[in-house]
């Protein structure tokens, strides 16, 4: 006896199906129990079915700047790999049984022909790619992962997704319309610095990819955009409010410090790619002289005015 059936109480997601296409995930799903510890899919290696948990629950973690990172669970009632099923690309993470679990595996070719043929199934699936995408990337942001757990997951619902052919421009140096910043969820950008006084040169500063912050300069600063950012390959991002962030940045100190040390950091950066070429001084004209004292960013009236007209 199947003590762990197929049906759309069980699973949110299977309220999508009519009675004919859930006859038929009933039919093709394989059901597969799991020991605690036991892997279910490796990081890098191609993924053929989406997992729909019965019982217990799994770990996702991710190689990342030679750590191995948490990036999320997935408990009874939800699933995970759908996104290398959606992308067509490998898994983006370990998968391993944190408590003894039970899952179907729903085979690929019938997730996506589902996916094709209902709206409602696609935007649904779509949805849970997503959040699982902000999850993991804000795990695996510096700034972002010393928010409370519960806090960062109302990020998702505060944020917009957006996407980003190769060559498309996410930020513009000189831009005066600062309201926003990116979290990149997925493909790498290029940060590209206009050398001041050389009207034809630009110097590459720095190659961003998952999880990196994007625009976040320009909410401590205060000034315009300082770089050009360029998408090097497909990407798909988290646009957030800057008015959200500054929010986020009064109410939690550790995320306040951390933002700002990120901001010094990078302006340091760009400092030393300047340098050679205009002269110390100079350069920090155009760069860490622009980022102001951390205890004048903690009073809620400063910086509120220019980046929110």
């Amino acid at each position: 006896m199947n003590h762990y059936p197929l049906q759309m109480d069980c699973f949110p997601l299977l309220s999508t199906l009519d009675a004919a296409s859930l006859r038929e995930w009933q039919a093709a799903a394989v059901l597969v129990e799991a020991a605690q510890g036991s892997r279910v899919v490796s990081e890098g290696e191609m993924n053929d079915a989406l997992y729909l948990v019965a019982r217990g629950s799994v770990v996702v973690q991710k190689h990342y700047q030679q750590r191995h990172i948490e990036v999320g669970r997935v408990n009874a009632g939800e699933l995970f790999g759908e996104w290398s099923l959606l992308s067509g690309q490998p898994v983006g993470g370990d998968v391993d049984v944190l408590q003894d679990a039970v899952f179907y595996r729903i085979p690929n070719a019938l997730v996506m022909k589902q996916y094709w043929r209902c709206p409602t199934f696609c935007h649904a699936l779509d949805r849970v790619c997503e959040r699982h995408l902000v999850v993991s990337g804000l795990a695996l942001n510096p700034v972002f992962s010393l928010l409370p757990l519960g806090l960062r997951q109302t990020i998702f619902h505060i944020g917009d997704f957006v996407g980003f052919e190769p060559g498309a421009i996410l930020i513009a140096e000189g831009d005066h319309d600062v309201r926003f910043m990116y979290l990149l969820l997925s493909g790498e950008v290029e940060s590209w610095l206009h050398v001041p006084g050389h009207e034809d040169e630009s110097l590459l500063v720095s190659c961003q990819g998952v999880g990196d912050m994007i625009g976040e300069i320009a909410l401590i600063s205060g000034y315009p955009r300082i770089v050009t950012v360029r998408a090097k390959s497909a990407c798909r991002a988290l646009r957030l409010s800057n008015k959200d962030i500054h929010s986020l940045r009064l109410s939690n100190l550790n995320f306040s410090l951390a933002l700002y040390q990120n901001t010094q950091c990078n302006m340091q950066r760009n400092m030393e790619v300047l340098s050679p070429r205009l002269g110390v001084e100079a350069a920090r004209g155009f760069t860490v002289d622009r980022v102001p004292n951390f205890s004048e960013l903690q009073e809620p009236e400063k910086q509120i005015a220019p980046l929110f007209e």
